[in-house]
């Protein structure tokens, strides 16, 4: 594992290749620089003498055995390449070669199921089950982001089922809440971003992610829905209200601010979801009477990890 390098070892790995660039030495000889990925983390690599083959093995989005040389380049790791095997694997092996929810995917993939059960309206029930088929099997792999909440293997399926309990709390609090558009707005809130990044295992934005962004893309995309499926006219509105309000102020992106009760808890439980989540991060290895190193998508803060009572 990545993880697990030490400084002057030579390796025999197995790693996926997230990125591969060309570039020229000072002394116009073409060298490779790959970025390679393993689900404990990634790596920089330079494949100093490149041939003809070369191009046909160290390729972008592909499973390599890679045989290197760990060497210290400033404060990182960095792999000196020396040869590599392309391998073939299937969809289910090529997700082990990334970080991925420390929830097990089949039992988010229930909890999401069982929600969607939960939404008794027939016609955004309708909606709902159209929209997930539609995004499947990506819906169960996606990250959430490229970074700072959930960005990583199904992160957006752990995000959205966070979301859906959290919903369900506040729902028996505040009976007269709505869970058909409430449960609805969650499980859609950002289906978008399976278009908006593009790639499970190397997310990035695409063209439609940046000149539309996740939330007009599913806006849109509930708005063809509830067209092919005969929707009622306010359903449908009020669902696509959901998407486009669910980042609360416009200054965040939002088109609109929340104007329905279920658009107002939607956007707080998608804010307080990914935030707790960028916490925990931070303090995943603090020792305890500690402070994390500063947040930058929480202002900066740094966090504390409380003592523990003693028993």
């Amino acid at each position: 594992m990545i993880k697990d390098f030490k400084e002057n070892a030579e390796v025999v790995a197995k790693l996926f290749i997230v990125n591969v660039a060309k570039g020229i030495t000072n002394k116009s000889v073409p060298y490779l620089n790959i970025t390679f990925q393993d689900s404990s983390g990634q790596i920089e690599g330079r494949k100093w003498t490149v041939t003809e083959e070369d191009a046909d093995i160290f390729v972008k989005r592909t499973i390599v055995e890679v045989h290197a040389q760990v060497i210290k380049y400033g404060s990182s790791f960095q792999l000196k390449v020396l040869s590599g095997k392309k391998l073939e694997l299937s969809t289910e092996e090529i997700y082990d070669f990334a970080p991925s929810s420390p929830i097990d995917r089949r039992s988010l993939q229930r909890d999401l199921v069982h929600f969607m059960g939960e939404i008794k309206d027939p016609e955004i029930k309708k909606v709902v089950e159209h929209l997930v088929k539609k995004n499947e099997p990506s819906i169960w792999s996606f990250p959430a982001a490229t970074k700072n909440h959930h960005e990583y293997i199904s992160g957006l399926l752990e995000h959205t089922v966070g979301m859906l309990k959290c919903a369900e709390a506040i729902a028996n609090v505040y009976p007269f809440l709505d869970k058909n558009y409430l449960y609805a707005g969650v499980i859609l809130h950002d289906l978008g971003k399976i278009i908006e990044l593009g790639d499970a295992l190397a997310p990035h934005y695409t063209t439609a992610g940046k000149l539309l962004g996740h939330i007009s893309i599913m806006q849109a995309e509930i708005a063809e829905a509830c067209h092919e499926l005969n929707i009622n006219e306010e359903k449908a509105i009020l669902l696509q209200h959901m998407i486009l309000s669910h980042h609360g102020q416009k200054e965040f992106g939002s088109p609109v601010t929340p104007l329905t009760r279920e658009a107002e808890v939607l956007a707080a439980i998608d804010n307080l979801d990914a935030r707790l989540n960028m916490i925990n991060k931070a303090l995943a290895d603090i020792p305890e009477g500690e402070f994390s190193q500063r947040v930058p998508g929480l202002d900066n803060r740094t966090f504390y990890q409380p003592t523990k009572k003693k028993s």
